[in-house]
């Protein structure tokens, strides 16, 4: 049973850590695929202040379970304050539950909230699922060059 609430993780603990590391490994990033969070990394991810680590859980008592979470971050940049959603995942068993918008929703109202003039996102466009939702909630496509080097760079 959906709990209804998003909950802003603040502490990790090693049942939380699990789960976000599974539904980190279904992260398709083309070729690459994402190095699990170690918890330090996990730690220092929750300690900044800007950030936002968004979580839906399922289940009651001991059995909850995280089947959904989003990162949300703010930056002040010389315009303004602008939002950053990042890694939107749902665990795949519970896919058109509505998890994906319910996290969205929360992450735009904080966003908001916060003083953000807008709140960006990027998404592989073969993730149609992914882009038709987006549009629903009203994102906009915005057409821009959008240039990336991985690191460490190859000599």
């Amino acid at each position: 049973m959906l709990n209804n609430k998003v909950t802003i993780l603040k502490k990790v603990t090693s049942q939380d850590f699990r789960e976000i590391n599974r539904l980190i490994s279904g992260l398709s990033l083309g070729k690459i695929r994402p190095r699990p969070l170690t918890m330090s990394q996990f730690t220092q991810l929750l300690s900044q202040k800007n950030v936002f680590v968004l979580i839906v859980r399922v289940g009651t008592g001991k059995e909850k379970k995280i089947i959904g979470f989003l990162t949300v971050y703010l930056v002040r940049i010389p315009s303004g304050v602008v939002a950053v959603s990042e890694d939107l995942l749902v665990d795949e068993q519970y896919r058109k539950w509505g998890v994906g918008r319910f996290l969205m929703e929360y992450g735009i109202n904080l966003a908001e909230k916060k003083g953000a003039r807008h709140i960006s996102l990027r998404t592989n466009p073969n993730r149609l699922e992914a882009n038709k939702l987006y549009e629903q909630m009203g994102f906009n496509l915005v057409t821009t060059n959008f240039f990336r080097i991985n690191l460490p760079r190859k000599k």
